[in-house]
């Protein structure tokens, strides 16, 4: 039987949608991010983040 590690498969359009959504958090109109410590971007990535993780069935701490 084939191990769960060698049967996962990366679900490339939504890597990707997450990345955009994530980088649109503290977007410069130039390019870049920028999400200085525990401002608002910088807490709504974390959100973000979390939330995904969540959803993903882990256990998230604060």
């Amino acid at each position: 039987m084939a191990s769960l590690l060698s049967t996962l498969q990366v679900n490339h359009d939504r890597l990707m949608a997450s990345i955009s959504d994530l980088a649109d958090i503290g977007a410069l109109p130039n390019g870049g991010v920028q999400r200085i410590a525990f401002s608002e971007e910088d807490c709504l990535a974390r959100e973000l983040v979390q939330r995904w993780m969540r959803e993903a069935g882990m256990q998230v701490q604060n």
